[in-house]
């Protein structure tokens, strides 16, 4: 690319609504619809940290230009300053056309950009929207377009097209994530306990610490929703503390009864520093063994930094705790990660176990996971074992250790103890039943 020292101006606010308007006022008298797009470019600031202001002006004007020049010559392109990029289609006949764009767009930034010698692959990510058969005014298709972008970050999408239901998802979104913090400091959630045993005897060897959500406004809340909102509002880090906090208490509360405990460490929070003081701390409080907690971390969220993630996982190796890696097969590590990470188990995704009995691509999977974990002498946790036949089945393949509604479901901290005592788990094979869940 030839250097242009040339500012890229940022359109303002008010001429790029004024243009919106004037196309849709055209485009409704002409019975067509008008498109809005817009693109957020990723990795951005990295650019700008690399390459300086200068180039990444002259990459701007480089991917405006592509734009420009490949789209129609009625479609209008807005440069709205730092990331973003708005696209105006104009005079669409069906909706169908915004796809066509979005992927002539996709297609357009695939292409690399040339900077200092270096070849530059774009990313971008789209929120979209269009306007149906009813006058719309022109910040409120830009809002839209801007809230489908928002939907796309969130689901780590490529692109999203506005539905009416992401309004309504996106208040409750909000209003959640107040809720959850309020319930944070009014001491709201609680800990159940579900059980893990070692498949050959039937004896506890732990628990997994799950977090559960009663508002006092809304009721049960679903782990899922929960915990997304956390992450959606950065309240994940605050609710792996309390979860730490609370594994380490009850251990100490459940006394000669204690088995070790597993808690789930979001990837958002798997490198802070925050994390490790106050688990450190936790640990001491409440006299917590480090080796009777274990960290459960995804394959995904090990990858999405490997080496930093590395480092991590060795500080709560070196510390003495137990590491699993968790809904092993649905993640991207590879053999030679595997290797190298820190970890004494691994866990089996509950998606291969559920249908051992009657999948034989799922029974395939597993046993290699197995065969696999066990030559990197690595304990294997099966999860999400539901009946006998799955549990035979895990049994026969060496799998060490299941968890799942076969042994119980997740109890609370006095039914554990309850449960514990009165030896109500027993090995199908053994006990010719199948046991009670609590």
């Amino acid at each position: 690319m030839t250097m242009d020292k040339t500012p890229l101006a940022a359109v303002e606010r008010d001429k790029l609504l004024a243009s919106l308007g004037a196309t849709l006022r055209d485009d409704l008298k002409a019975g067509r619809r008008t498109g809005v797009l817009v693109l957020e470019i990723s990795q951005f600031k990295r650019i700008q940290v690399t390459y300086g202001h200068a180039r990444t002006q002259e990459f701007l004007r480089e991917l405006m230009r592509r734009l420009v020049d490949a789209l129609p010559k009625k479609d209008k392109v807005f440069y709205r300053g730092g990331d973003e990029i708005v696209v105006a289609l104009c005079g669409l006949r069906v909706r169908e056309q915004l796809n066509l764009a979005i992927n002539k767009i996709q297609r357009i930034v695939a292409e690399p950009v040339v900077l200092c010698g270096n070849s530059l692959r774009i990313g971008l990510t789209i929120g979209a929207s269009v306007t149906l058969e009813t006058p719309i005014a022109p910040e409120d298709l830009l809002h839209q377009a801007n809230r489908a972008l928002l939907e796309a970050r969130d689901r780590q999408r490529e692109t999203v097209i506005f539905d009416p239901s992401l309004e309504d998802e996106g208040v409750a979104s909000l209003e959640l994530q107040s809720l959850l913090s309020d319930a944070l400091e009014r001491n709201e959630l609680v800990s159940v306990f579900q059980p893990k045993v070692d498949i050959r005897t039937g004896q506890v060897v732990g628990v997994e610490s799950l977090a559960r959500w009663h508002s006092h406004l809304l009721g049960p809340v679903r782990p899922d929703l929960f915990i997304e909102a956390a992450e959606n509002s950065g309240l994940i880090g605050r609710l792996t503390i309390w979860t730490i906090n609370n594994a380490a208490k009850q251990y100490s509360l459940w006394g000669e009864q204690a088995v070790p405990i597993a808690v789930n460490l979001s990837a958002a929070v798997i490198n802070s520093p925050e994390l490790q003081r106050q688990l450190r701390h936790a640990l001491s409080i409440w006299g917590m063994p480090p080796e009777a907690l274990s960290l459960e971390i995804t394959e995904t969220a090990v990858m999405e930094a490997p080496a930093h993630s590395m480092e991590s996982l060795r500080f709560f190796a070196d510390m003495g705790i137990r590491l699993a890696l968790d809904d092993f097969g649905t993640g991207y590590s590879s053999l030679a990660y595997l290797k190298m990470l820190p970890v004494s188990d691994l866990k089996i995704d509950k998606s291969f176990v559920q249908n051992l009995a009657s999948d034989a691509s799922d029974r395939k999977i597993v046993k290699t996971i197995i065969d696999m974990a066990h030559n990197f002498d690595l304990k294997v946790i099966a999860e999400g074992v539901e009946d006998e036949k799955g549990y035979q089945i895990l049994m026969d393949m060496g799998c060490d250790i299941v968890q799942g509604y076969l042994v119980s479901k997740p109890l609370k901290p006095e039914h554990f103890r309850k449960w514990l005592l009165e030896e109500q788990w027993r090995r199908p094979a053994q006990a010719g039943r199948r046991p009670a869940c609590a």
